[in-house]
């Protein structure tokens, strides 16, 4: 029983770190479009950014890889948005 609560547990944390990683995605990238550096750098900068705030604990459970993707999946819905804001401004 002891197991199966310390397993949980170690889930729920590793889905609250995800979230926090979904949630500072945003903020990475707006940091890094104000850098004067292009296209991959402010990618590996808006990683770089929310890897810092991955706790240590966490960290060997969260890969770059996955940070990688989070921060991809946000910029594409950011990118996707002003698509459509800049379509509805044309209309």
């Amino acid at each position: 029983m002891t197991l199966c609560g310390l397993a949980g547990a170690i889930v729920a944390y590793y889905f609250h770190v995800r979230k926090k990683i979904e949630n500072s995605a945003l903020d990475a990238i707006n940091k890094a479009e104000e850098m004067d550096a292009v296209g991959k750098e402010k990618f590996n900068e808006a990683v770089s950014i929310v890897m810092g705030v991955i706790p240590a604990v966490a960290k060997p459970f969260i890969s770059k890889a996955l940070v990688e993707k989070v921060v991809q999946k946000v910029f594409d819905k950011v990118a996707e948005f002003a698509a459509k804001q800049v379509a509805e401004d044309k209309e």
